[in-house]
């Protein structure tokens, strides 16, 4: 199934979607459902990096190993490019889609904890805004499957990274094995709102990657091969099968 944000949906001219297993990343069976392609995804290395597409062909791509296109590493894209799909995959991480109606540019970020706490977000929106005159109030953005604040059990040094950045803002939780839980999605929220993204602008899908592990892949529940695809283009409207 190909799970679909309600506040993108408003835009006739946007493809989007977050895949689940049914999908995962076939980018073949994927461009047949949607209607558009190629697929133009990353390297992906949880890192804060930003690629921007020009063109399905600008900067050299390659030929992905199970269909669509690579660019070089990173962990976000952005485009304005009509006509092709930009995506990235997940398995727990955070995957967002990001829309600006006013001109028209797509972004598609993988945000780990480590990307997170890197400054991911905030690179791809100060690439938006250089390179393309994105004003952040204006976008809507789609927050997909992750893993939940109860299956993020994390170590002391992820719990402190995740302290330094958002002080009190963002309220960590120890458990009695002396780990503590964070809340992916609610950081990425933080973050948004402090780029400028009003909370009415922003959608979280309700799937944990573990508590529905039956429907998502996940890393943490031994799924080390299989990913979601989160892909977000500008195109024909288009009906999604159920």
């Amino acid at each position: 199934m190909i799970h679909i944000s309600s506040l993108l949906n408003q835009f006739p001219e946007l493809v989007h979607g977050f895949t689940d297993r049914v999908f995962g990343f076939d980018y073949q069976a994927i461009e047949n459902e949607v209607g558009l392609s190629p697929i133009v995804t990353l390297r992906q290395i949880h890192s804060d990096k930003v690629k921007i597409i020009k063109s399905p062909f600008h900067p050299p791509l390659l030929k992905g190993k199970r269909g669509g296109f690579e660019a070089e590493e990173g962990d976000a894209l952005v485009t304005q490019q009509e006509g092709i799909l930009i995506g990235i995959r997940t398995a727990d991480c955070v995957p967002l889609l990001v829309f600006d109606p006013a001109t028209n540019t797509l972004a598609a970020i993988h945000a780990g904890w480590r990307g997170l706490v890197g400054g991911v977000i905030e690179n791809t929106f100060e690439t938006m805004k250089e390179k393309f005159e994105v004003d952040p109030k204006d976008c809507v953005v789609a927050i997909g499957a992750s893993l939940c604040e109860a299956c993020f059990e994390v170590g002391p040094e992820v719990l402190e990274a995740f302290k330094s950045k958002f002080g009190n803002n963002l309220k960590l939780k120890k458990n009695k094995k002396g780990k503590g839980h964070v809340d992916l999605k609610r950081a990425c929220v933080l973050v948004l709102k402090a780029e400028g993204v009003p909370l009415a602008h922003i959608e979280i899908l309700p799937f944990c990657t573990s508590c529905d592990h039956d429907m998502f892949f996940s890393y943490r529940k031994g799924d080390t091969h299989g990913r979601m695809l989160a892909f977000i283009g500008l195109g024909h409207p288009f009906s999604l099968a159920a």
